[in-house]
């Protein structure tokens, strides 16, 4: 006999979620896992604005995700503007980037100590560890944008302040502190998840799946269809209740983010379970805080990193505004008429994304393990609800 279970909310994520799972005999035959956040509608707002106030208007998206959703902004309008960024900002707005990857990444960990850690103080000394190394964080994503949670140094046509020398080298002087640090409390983390999957008698393909990969460089615009949840949740009345789209590239369910950075550019072949991604978001840490160090070491910024020619365009182009965030590939589509106003506007975001790979990592698994298996993609639903 088929059960119907609702888990609601998903504690442990970040913002209101719900997981509907039909099971039997124990086991997921089917996991719906939506959104509960009320939308706000950033897509309508943003249209008959003058371009620029795209970018402001993307880093309330989201408060984690703040600056990746400013950049894909800035990049979507000189897409279609046809507006060249200096490279140096383009490097700049990669370090940046890298920031937010690194933060976001630490506070999944914060977020899920509580199943990680058996002993309270061992916990507490973990977070505290990773706290240093997010403020550390912080200043440097404070000083490249402007401020932390709604950066105004990302512009359309580039960053608007330039960086002198020895600003450039406060900063690699703290990604210098920082790396050893991060090296310290990842390796704890990662001891800490081969302990729990041992003593628990976990399975290492735990939430695997047989999924393709999708990362940045494989966005074509034609390829990518969003679905309303009507149209994919036909059995149950919860589809009136989800406040989310779901995507398909391919007219597949696909998996973005960290193991897909990972398969598609250094050639990992996946397990695909959850164990997994949970070890190879926690490297990546160290990894991206190495190439942000790279990048602020190789480049100078003591120059004008702004192109300021206004953006207009004929209203039918479309820019395409594409970046890595932390949880995968986010995009911002946009068209902008003559007058430099904004007649169209989509974005589509790395959860939205997950959301069927999560659902397919739910199938076959003991009905106990289904919230870990959610957990362990870090949904950012306020993204997913914009």
């Amino acid at each position: 006999m088929i059960k119907r279970i609702e888990i609601e909310p998903i504690p442990l994520t970040e913002g209101c979620s719900k997981l509907v799972l039909k099971v039997e005999k124990g086991i997921i035959v089917e996991g719906y896992y939506y959104a509960l956040v009320p939308v706000r509608g950033f897509e309508t707002l943003l249209l008959d604005k003058e371009a620029p106030f795209a970018t402001v208007a993307a880093t309330r998206i989201c408060g984690m995700c703040q600056a990746v959703h400013s950049i894909a902004a800035a990049k979507a309008i000189e897409d279609a503007c046809n507006i060249e960024v200096p490279e140096a900002a383009e490097k700049l707005r990669e370090a940046l980037n890298l920031t937010v990857r690194v933060y976001n990444h630490l506070l999944h960990h914060i977020v899920i100590s509580g199943n990680m850690f058996e002993d309270k103080d061992e916990r507490f000394e973990f977070i505290k560890g990773v706290q240093r190394i997010r403020k550390n964080i912080s200043t440097i994503m404070e000083i490249i944008g402007g401020e932390f949670v709604h950066p105004p140094n990302i512009v359309v046509g580039g960053i608007s302040s330039s960086i002198d020398e020895s600003v450039r080298e406060r900063l690699i002087k703290l990604a210098d502190e920082t790396i050893p640090l991060a090296e310290k409390e990842t390796k704890r983390f990662i001891d800490y998840i081969n302990h729990i999957w041992k003593k628990r008698n976990l399975p290492d393909n735990l939430g695997s799946h047989n999924l393709d990969f999708f990362i940045a460089e494989d966005f074509n615009p034609e390829e990518i269809k969003e679905l309303y949840p009507q149209e994919v949740f036909s059995e149950f009345p919860f589809k009136r209740e989800a406040t989310n789209t779901l995507v398909k590239v391919k007219g597949r369910a696909v998996e973005t983010g960290v193991r897909a950075r990972k398969v598609k550019k250094e050639g990992l072949k996946p397990s695909g379970g959850i164990k997994e991604l949970h070890i190879l978001r926690a490297e990546e840490i160290i990894s991206t805080l190495k190439k942000m160090k790279t990048i602020l070491e190789e480049n100078t910024f003591n120059k004008e990193l702004w192109n300021r020619e206004f953006p207009v365009s004929d209203g039918q182009t479309t820019g395409n505004g594409i970046v890595e965030a932390p949880r995968g590939v986010n995009i911002h589509q946009v068209r902008v008429d003559k007058s430099g106003k904004i007649t169209y506007y989509k974005i589509v975001v790395p959860t939205a994304i997950n959301m069927l790979a999560i659902a397919e990592a739910l199938k076959g698994e003991k009905v106990e393990y289904a919230e870990m298996v959610v957990r362990a993609y870090d949904p950012c639903i306020a993204c997913a609800t914009h």
